[in-house]
């Protein structure tokens, strides 16, 4: 008690006081937020900034100083998102701020539950910008920082990103659900965020260019943060393509950045592509067709095209790796694997014959061969085949699939259900095995479950069926 009221006391010292003049000019020339701001929500920014850098730890990592600069700048970025709020909050549970003079190495934090089937890709970067724990520090890179901070509309700001994790976290968990204060919230956010998350994921699977960027699709923790970035770095673009989106965080943040920053022209994402199989892409195309020396060569590259998505040459390559050595069993099981990305199933049904030819107790021939006879027809050895690959593996999602594929092709819906809910266990964002099951649910005369799971097929892939 006796704490509390020596801070507010300090805070309203401090407050008495006017801005320092060297803070305001480092405001206004590294957060290009401030310029846009009518002079009441300056004079309120500054105040916050000035109190939540007065009141955290500040650290310097590596070779950085530490200084005003710093820390104004970073204050100030931050407490945009404190526009709207009434109360006195500056930040009060983020104590320490460490700032690296570069970008560093991921750290594993606790957030929300993980989603499987999700686009995984924290791990897939080797360093990183920013990183917020919950009722921990909030770790920067300055680099970043600037160049988020000196561009308002570029859709990117490890700032904002990072203290979105923390309003998130005091909900109780980074879960993506930050607390919210009336029962509208309450009603609307799982429906709003829920919709929008599962449309950016299908959107980030098939490559496609999206206005959020793709990294929020690797959970709703991080589909919340940059939901934020966006909101407030471009927030017309958003408000048009994400209205009833754009128009909960409103509700949320309690302002509207519309209203304040310029109107801005449309932002093309950078987006991640899907490699066709059979694109010529110049060099890279003679390397990958040029002959090789041996068996184990061949294989190799074969893996290589089959990982990089390039089946047609990875279907090449293990053919003449098999032809040099015809007892290679991975040979041939893997080329069975690239002619089913093909769509050429009685070739793969071939190849995987000479695959257990070559093994007879090779398990996990039994999956792609199942999925072979699914395509050509044969039902029964469909799921004759995909039984052995569960009874070896009772994760593996893909021959859930595939099995539940072939139940409902006898009209044995109600395994069928049961192998596809195993897959979507497993894999959440499934919107094959969700539209599967809503074929099954429809033909047992269950409208309800099938209108969900059409629903939620659909949000991830617009095309699915």
């Amino acid at each position: 008690m006796l704490f509390s009221w020596l801070k507010k006391r300090r805070r309203r010292q401090l407050l008495a006081e006017p801005c320092p003049a060297h803070l305001e000019e480092l405001v206004e020339q590294n957060v290009q937020h401030f310029r846009f701001l009518p002079r009441e929500l300056r004079r309120k920014l500054l105040n916050s900034a000035r109190v939540f850098q007065s009141e955290a730890h500040w650290f310097g990592g590596g070779d950085l100083t530490m200084d005003a600069e710093i820390r104004i700048t970073i204050a100030a970025q931050a407490c945009v998102l404190l526009l709207g709020v009434e109360a006195d909050y500056f930040f009060d549970g983020v104590q320490t701020v460490i700032v690296r003079e570069d970008s560093f190495s991921h750290i594993p934090r606790i957030t929300g539950p993980a989603v499987p089937g999700a686009l995984q890709v924290v791990n897939e970067n080797p360093t990183i910008s920013g990183q917020a724990w919950q009722r921990g520090p909030i770790m920067l890179s300055w680099p970043h920082v600037l160049a988020g901070t000196r561009d308002a509309q570029d859709g990117e700001n490890v700032v904002l990103h990072e203290f979105a994790h923390h309003l998130d976290g005091l909900s109780g968990e980074m879960g993506g659900t930050p607390m919210l204060t009336t029962r509208a919230l309450r009603r609307n956010w799982q429906q709003i965020t829920e919709a929008e998350f599962l449309s950016l994921v299908g959107s980030a699977q098939r490559g496609e260019a999206t206005l959020l960027d793709h990294y929020g699709a690797t959970n709703r923790a991080e589909f919340f943060a940059v939901a934020t970035e966006c909101f407030f770095e471009r927030p017309h673009a958003m408000k048009r393509q994400h209205a009833a989106l754009y128009q909960m965080l409103c509700d949320y943040y309690r302002q509207d950045p519309t209203q304040w920053i310029p109107h801005d022209a449309m932002h093309v994402p950078r987006s991640w592509t899907d490699h066709d199989t059979d694109e010529d892409d110049g060099d890279q195309s003679r390397h990958r067709q040029s002959p090789l020396e041996s068996a184990d060569d061949y294989f190799t590259r074969g893996v290589a095209n089959l990982s990089d998505g390039y089946h047609q040459w990875a279907a090449d390559d293990f053919a003449e790796a098999g032809r040099r050595d015809p007892d290679d069993g991975e040979a041939h099981q893997h080329r069975a694997e690239a002619l089913m990305y093909l769509g050429r199933a009685n070739e793969a049904l071939a190849a995987c014959q000479e695959a257990v030819r070559c093994d007879p107790r090779n398990v996990k021939i039994r999956r792609i061969r199942g999925a072979a006879f699914l395509e050509v027809s044969q039902f029964e050895s469909a799921i004759d085949d995909l039984t052995r690959a569960l009874n070896h593996d009772k994760y593996d999602a893909e021959a859930f699939y595939f099995r539940g594929r072939a139940h409902a092709a006898l009209n044995q819906y109600r395994r069928a259900i049961g192998d596809f809910s195993q897959t979507i266990l497993l894999q959440p964002l499934n919107a094959e095995a969700h539209y599967h099951r809503a074929l099954a649910y429809q033909a047992r005369g269950r409208p309800r479950e099938a209108e969900s799971d059409l629903q939620r097929a659909r949000l991830l892939n617009p095309e699915v069926g």
